[in-house]
């Protein structure tokens, strides 16, 4: 009897590669899309097994639920490491090279100050990224971003007043969260010269063609991402490595003085002594 041919098996390992492909980046992106795709995934595998149930395609059943036992334990993971965990008060744990251990305490509502809003704390518990808006209006001008010959075709950010149209200097590529507050627009975005050149940016109404780097990221390489206003302040979250492991935390700008302030104190969580480098310090210091 026929059963699966080579452009069969070569479909399946194409399919599984996106389905890996498809998982990885929406964990990326936040741990419940991964979640959901896997869960998706698992229940496609289980259903396609039972359908080809038989002789004639028993090979490629058994292997349809080798991949669902596997799809299994990764959802099993998932609500291990962040729901089950979470539930019973763990935190989120690194070991660093020289093996010590610490812990990082990666939940932003902690990070917010006594009295905070519960808008304010729904943004902070809030694991996905946004990028809107992406257009916005100040003034009489209109900022977005596009592309055009002499930008070596990358996205940067322009604005326009309806009758020509600028670059803003300096060139300031994925623009987003665009902010109109204190009489200036406010959004996160990265020197398209320089990749780590990156962070909160301000635009003035006397200069609307050029944007000034008010909130550096607070380590080099961080990210950045979901700028927001409450109140009278300005938010945003940054993820970065230390030397203990990936950190989250919340910036605060407070308008008048354009000052950012990192609420996670020091910005990285420092690398624990271990009890016996102490006791050697403190023998040296006898032997002294």
């Amino acid at each position: 009897a026929a059963s699966i041919g080579v452009l069969g098996w070569l479909g399946f390992i194409i399919i599984n590669c996106a389905a890996w492909g498809i998982i990885g980046v929406s964990s990326d992106i936040a741990w419940v899309y991964g979640f959901g795709a896997t869960l998706l995934y698992t229940g496609i595998l289980v259903a396609l097994a039972l359908f080809l149930r038989g002789e004639k395609y028993a090979a490629f059943a058994n292997l349809l639920w080798v991949l669902a036992c596997v799809f299994i334990f990764i959802n099993g993971m998932f609500i291990s490491i962040k729901i089950v965990g979470p539930a019973f008060g763990e935190e989120a744990r690194s070991i660093v090279p020289d093996g010590h251990r610490a812990f990082i305490d990666n939940d932003l509502t902690r990070l917010l100050p006594e009295g905070a809003s519960d808008e304010l704390k729904a943004w902070a518990a809030d694991v996905a990224r946004s990028d809107t808006p992406t257009v916005a209006t100040f003034g009489s001008h209109v900022y977005f971003s596009a592309t055009r010959n002499d930008t070596s075709n990358v996205v940067v950010l322009f604005t326009s007043d309806g009758t020509w149209v600028e670059l803003v200097h300096p060139r300031i590529r994925s623009a987003e969260n665009l902010i109109t507050f204190d009489h200036a627009l406010w959004f996160l975005g990265q020197e398209a010269a320089d990749d780590r050149v990156k962070g909160l940016y301000k635009i003035v109404a006397g200069n609307r063609s050029a944007a000034v780097l008010v909130g550096p990221p607070p380590v080099a390489g961080s990210s950045i991402y979901r700028l927001a206003l409450f109140g009278d302040k300005l938010y945003y979250k940054a993820g970065y490595q230390c030397e203990t492991g990936w950190t989250n935390t919340i910036l605060m700008l407070t308008p008048g003085d354009d000052s950012v302030k990192s609420l996670r104190d020091p910005v990285c969580v420092p690398v624990p002594v271990d009890d016996d480098d102490d006791d050697d310090d403190d023998d040296d210091d006898d032997d002294d």
